[in-house]
């Protein structure tokens, strides 16, 4: 992120100063269960299952700099 800034930076003709702001924000896919499965499960008859599969995971970071 900073190597980027910097390019940008030097292709304005300026060069980056102290971050004046970082934010940080995240979100990931949640886990879903039905009404039918957790009465099922709240039972205690079944065991979890255990679904392949991919956990999407996303962060953002936005830095703002100081230019000189």
């Amino acid at each position: 992120m900073v190597a980027k800034a910097n390019q940008l930076a030097n292709l304005s003709g300026v060069q980056l100063g102290k971050p004046y702001y970082i934010n940080e924000t995240g979100e990931s896919s949640p886990f879903r269960v039905s009404y039918a499965e957790f009465a099922v499960f709240d039972q205690g008859g079944v065991a979890t299952p255990i679904q392949p599969g991919e956990v999407g995971i996303t962060i953002r970071i936005q830095a703002v700099y100081a230019i000189q």
